[in-house]
């Protein structure tokens, strides 16, 4: 197959919302010739908790052409990944290989997003930084 990427993190970014955010510089895109044809993403990030009694999700989203991003974790509230602890933990190291099949031809562009929960211990969500390291490639698996 085709391979794209890879693509590396821009820098750093700080995760403070229960909502996901985009990791700068983790997307990639791909155009599809053939709707059976199949995406294999490999990606890994870095998070970097803040505080004590932190949650992080990591997701991989994909976007067809001008149609709403569609999360292709378990579900939108967990993603694809969850990293937490009570204790600050120095570094944890998200990653993942998904085989996708967007099922249309055209541009897809996918991209990695991370977001962190509130363990209830404060009031605030426990911040987390993304992106001292981190990379995503697809490679393009085509049918025949």
């Amino acid at each position: 197959g085709t391979v794209f990427g890879p693509s590396r993190v821009e820098e750093p970014v700080v995760i403070v919302d229960g909502r996901w955010t985009e990791i700068p510089g983790l997307c990639v895109s791909v155009t599809l010739r053939r709707p059976r044809d199949k995406v294999l993403i490999v990606y890994h990030t870095d998070c970097n908790p803040q505080s004590y009694f932190y949650e992080a999700h990591f997701t991989l989203f994909r976007r067809s052409g001008s149609g709403a991003a569609c999360n292709l974790g378990f579900c939108d509230e967990f993603g694809m990944e969850m990293v937490s602890s009570d204790y600050v933990a120095s570094s944890e190291y998200p990653v993942g290989i998904v085989c996708d099949v967007p099922g249309s031809v055209g541009p897809h562009r996918y991209y990695i997003a991370a977001k962190v929960k509130n363990m209830g211990t404060s009031t605030e969500n426990p911040s987390v930084v993304v992106g001292y390291s981190g990379s995503i490639s697809a490679i393009l698996l085509p049918t025949t």
